[in-house]
Order: C-alpha cells, then sequence, then structure tokens
C-alpha cells in the first residue's frame, strides 16, 4: 500500500522539478538577445492580437491580384502550365 503512494509522491516531486527547472531556464537563457520568457512572451501577444478575419484577408489577395498587369498575368500562366504538365508526366 505504501509503496504506490511512496511511486505517487516520487513522481510528483520529479515533475515539480521539472518545472521549476524549465521555468528557470527560460529566465537564464537568452535567444535572440531577449529570454526566452520574453520572446515566449511576445510571440503569444502577437498570436492574441492577430483577429483578421478571413473574408478581409482574401479581399487583400483580390486585390493584389488586381493589380498585376496582363504581361505577368500571361507569363505566371505560362509558368503554371508548364508545372502541371510536367507534373501530369
Amino acid at each position: 500500500m505504501f509503496g504506490h503512494l511512496f511511486g505517487f509522491a516520487l513522481n510528483v516531486l520529479k515533475w515539480t522539478f521539472f518545472t521549476l527547472l524549465v521555468l528557470v531556464a527560460g529566465q537564464l537563457v537568452y535567444w535572440r538577445g531577449k529570454t526566452v520568457s520574453d520572446q515566449v512572451k511576445i510571440t503569444l501577444s502577437h498570436v492574441e492580437n492577430w483577429n483578421q478575419p478571413a473574408a478581409e484577408l482574401t479581399s487583400q489577395f483580390r486585390d493584389g491580384a488586381e493589380k498585376i498587369s496582363a504581361e505577368e498575368r500571361a507569363r505566371l500562366k505560362k509558368i503554371f502550365s508548364r508545372q502541371e504538365r510536367t507534373s501530369a508526366d
């Protein structure tokens, strides 16, 4: 009975030690001039602030595609049709 309880307590201590080790390493290890912890904070804040709907992105891509000249469209069609032919072979 006490063997299982001791094993469980040992596992809790191991996971606690590992968690503390990761937290301390995040504060001490530098990457691109900032601590890993700061890098994670910055990355997550950019993800939280990005809430641009898909419809808006689609319209931006469509607007960008309309700005391509006729010559450039012909050139791109030629390139893509050549790729389709080679991938079909």
